[in-house]
């Protein structure tokens, strides 16, 4: 009796200690959500974010909390400041109107200063970053599909090459997996399944996932573009930039977005790209029906997030692919969206990574899920309405 006791308080402690925190963050002004904060243990080189919500849980750890997002003031809480559940305000950084700033600015000088200078100012070792990938595929702003899962990536500094061995991704807890058929083929039973739904490409994503590459080939489709300085604070400048439209045979894009770059270092903290298009369709027929239907892709984007660690070099900290297209088929249009995101929870230096369990790169992730789902700590968090998705039969 005496040792089930003892055995009981220490299970009892060891719950106690490892007690999740609960968190809602909105803006101080507007007392709205902020979606993808950073919730990270600075010392340990791990945490969360908010998702659109502005909710987050974490792991309680002893150590300070810093709560970060470009645009807003840093927010660190010491230990005995949290918490079993917080609400967290952010206050908007102050604006500074520099006239020297927004007048001098040149963005295509900014940007080639990051490409030079890429390994001085971002992680460039090899690492293994365990993250949260997240995949959403709706039509007519109804889920269809959802995937979170535990993702270890692995990989160093990314230069332009043909093959992928510099990066290797291995599938963790899988806790949330649900796949479902699009409904618009509905006369085609054999198409309509969700198996033969469709994905971003997997081994696409290499492209503009690894910043350095992405700037390379950003600089050289940077063409005719005008772009001017919204806001500068006393540590960050954000660049708002949009491109001429540009026709490649039929098709017409350009491209629009933000940068927001670090002062003291010149570092690029975020990188906003919307590519959008104009008659940018593809005809198919179907296998079974032969009915015509059709893709027109309106626009593509990408976001990243990077944050600073301890060894003073910035690293990702969150990335995000989305594609917006309309599907006509019958008849009827239909609004589709899918997204990827991956969020990075924790990283450290490795030199090997092990093998067992890679990801196909030339598979969509989807198709590599096993069945089961395990839940995971320091995961982002479900919506309300994703939520509802994955508990409806």
């Amino acid at each position: 009796m005496k040792k089930y006791l003892s055995f009981l308080l220490l299970l009892l402690s060891l719950t106690g200690f490892s007690q999740n925190l609960e968190f809602l963050v909105l803006d101080e002004i507007t007392k709205q959500p902020i979606e993808n904060v950073s919730l990270f243990y600075s010392k340990l080189n791990e945490g969360t974010f908010t998702n659109t919500e502005g909710k987050a849980v974490l792991k309680e750890n002893k150590v300070a909390l810093l709560i970060s997002n470009p645009g807003y003031q840093d927010i660190i809480l010491n230990p005995d400041q949290l918490k079993k559940s917080n609400t967290v305000f952010m206050n908007p950084q102050a604006v500074e109107l520099d006239e020297v700033i927004v007048n001098s600015f040149d963005l295509k000088k900014a940007l080639q200063y990051v490409s030079d200078n890429y390994n001085k100012l971002y992680v460039s070792t090899a690492f293994e970053k365990e993250c949260n990938f997240k995949e959403t595929l709706s039509v007519e702003n109804k889920l269809k599909r959802l995937i979170l899962t535990k993702v270890n990536w692995w990989g160093k500094s990314y230069e332009l090459k043909k093959n992928y061995d510099e990066l290797k991704l291995r599938l963790g807890a899988v806790e949330y997996s649900k796949n479902r058929a699009l409904d618009i083929l509905v006369d085609s039973p054999e198409e309509n399944l969700p198996s033969g739904t469709g994905f971003i490409e997997t081994k696409s994503l290499i492209s503009v996932l690894y910043l350095n590459v992405f700037i390379k080939n950003f600089l050289v489709s940077l063409n005719q573009f005008n772009s001017n300085v919204e806001k500068s604070s006393a540590n960050e400048i954000i660049v708002s930039f949009e491109t001429e439209w540009v026709k490649n045979k039929d098709v017409e894009s350009r491209s629009v977005g933000k940068i927001v770059f670090d002062k003291q270092s010149k570092a690029i903290v975020e990188f906003v790209n919307e590519i959008e298009f104009k008659n940018r369709i593809v005809k198919k027929t179907t296998s079974i029906t032969k009915k015509e239907y059709s893709y027109e892709t309106l626009k593509n984007s990408t976001k990243h997030d990077f944050y600073k660690n301890n060894d003073n070099l910035w690293s990702l900290k969150s990335f995000f692919v989305t594609a917006d297209l309309y599907i006509d088929y019958d008849k009827k249009r239909y609004f589709t969206s899918f997204e990827n995101s991956i969020y990075v929870l924790k990283e450290s230096r490795v030199n090997k990574v092990n093998n067992e369990g890679l990801i196909n790169l030339e598979k969509p992730i989807y198709q590599s899920l096993p069945s089961n789902t395990i839940a995971g700590n320091n995961s982002i968090l479900l919506t309300e309405k994703e939520k509802e998705f994955i508990d409806k039969n």
